[in-house]
């Protein structure tokens, strides 16, 4: 097989969220079967992340405005797709997909050479949660309009959608009844999981969080951002230490990631000061990439995503990875698979809900613990591998398609 494929996204930087790991995952797993991978976006000339790409990266520069609007970009699309057998649009909501999509029936029409298919991967932004979470009003009403102005008609130019899992193609109908009828595949999504041991990771995580010493921790690591219900966790964690007989024997809660700087990050920060047992329970520190982060991912106890929504989850496929049992909520798509493995521990996203869990984990025994472990694994293997991740969408971009959603 060969093939040529355009991922086009709004930016490959690391910092904003699973979808640019997703990708730098995948093309070397599609490059084995044949198939050859650029990527578009509208990162600067470079995003300062320090990340070497061995595949082609083609970096417009910004776009303007809250739709990154980019003049040069149908421009860029003219030269560029007729040499791509498909397309691959990551995310909604933003001038990129319009564009393609554009550009690509545009070619359709006017040339005898079939042009690049163009299938949409959502990455979990039709979810009911955006359109229903109460601080979000105003942009669910601006999605709304925009979705019948323009981002219905956009699916509707694709050849296709493609999700994660089937609970994100299930909760994407919920809100957008009227999502185009265009096929949807479930392709998933994995990690490669942690590279070979070496001490070094261990020592580059605690130089990136000094305090947590040797003491047992538990991992939060994910954006600082509403919907991952930090907040949540930390009222919970709190709660348990409030209860503890002994809470020199609780383990750290340490939470890492990107956007302490906004006004959610700022707000945690100043909960977790104003109470002493949060001070003295809790640590905090910035965005782990490379031999901190699988070194915090291989020594924690746990992982734990307490979400309002979390479309995937690649940071809890990588903790799977590494044997690590993960505490979930119930708004990580990927939950079920979570119970039925048995790798780790589910609930709903509330407070009294997430302090359970948490309570239910401190109290299972060391051998309970080592079980979930060896399952953690085993689930990772049987379900979160990109090879199979490869396969599914190499399959979703050649299959043949009878007819349109007109």
């Amino acid at each position: 097989m060969s093939l040529r494929i355009l991922h086009v996204i709004d930016s490959m930087d690391p910092a904003s969220g699973g979808a640019p790991a997703a990708i730098r995952q995948l093309i070397p797993h599609m490059r084995e079967i044949g198939v050859d991978a650029e990527v578009v976006c509208f990162d600067g000339d470079t995003d300062g992340s320090g990340v070497h790409d061995s595949f082609p990266m083609h970096r417009l520069g910004p776009g303007k405005g809250p739709w990154r609007y980019h003049p040069k970009f149908r421009a860029w699309l003219g030269r560029a797709l007729p040499h791509f057998d498909a397309c691959i649009v990551h995310g909604l909501w933003l001038y990129n997909g319009y564009a393609t999509t554009k550009a690509a029936r545009r070619l359709r029409s006017r040339t005898s050479d079939a042009a690049p298919r163009v299938l949409v991967m959502p990455h979990g932004m039709l979810d009911p949660w955006f359109q229903q979470a109460a601080h979000r009003r105003i942009k669910a009403l601006r999605n709304r309009l925009w979705w019948a102005l323009v981002e219905r008609a956009t699916l509707r130019r694709s050849d296709g959608l493609l999700f994660t899992s089937q609970e994100e193609r299930r909760l994407a109908s919920l809100v957008f009844q009227d999502l185009p009828s265009a096929r949807g595949w479930v392709i998933g999504l994995g990690t490669d999981g942690p590279p070979e041991w070496q001490p070094s990771r261990r020592n580059a995580f605690r130089e990136a969080c000094p305090g947590v010493g040797e003491k047992p921790f538990l991992l939060y690591m994910g954006r600082i951002d509403p919907k991952k219900g930090i907040d949540i966790l930390m009222d919970a964690w709190g709660d348990l230490l409030r209860a503890s007989q002994d809470r020199g024997d609780m383990p750290w809660l340490v939470i890492a990631g990107p956007g302490w700087e906004t006004p959610y990050g700022r707000a945690l920060l100043a909960k977790r000061s104003g109470d002493p047992l949060l001070a003295a329970g809790v640590l905090t520190t910035g965005m782990l990439a490379g031999d901190a982060k699988w070194g915090a991912l291989i020594d924690c106890e746990a992982f734990i995503l307490t979400s309002h929504q979390e479309n995937f989850g690649v940071t809890v496929a990588e903790a799977l990875s590494c044997g690590r049992p993960v505490l979930v909520s119930r708004g990580v798509n990927i939950h079920a698979t979570v119970t039925n493995t048995r790798s780790g521990l589910t609930c709903s996203p509330g407070r009294m809900d997430v302090r359970r869990m948490l309570t239910e984990w401190m109290s299972m025994d060391g051998n309970a613990r080592d079980r979930m472990s060896v399952a953690a694994i085993d689930a990772w293997r049987a379900h979160f591998t990109l090879h199979e991740t490869a396969r599914r969408l190499v399959e979703a971009l050649t299959v043949e398609v009878s007819g349109t959603d007109a």
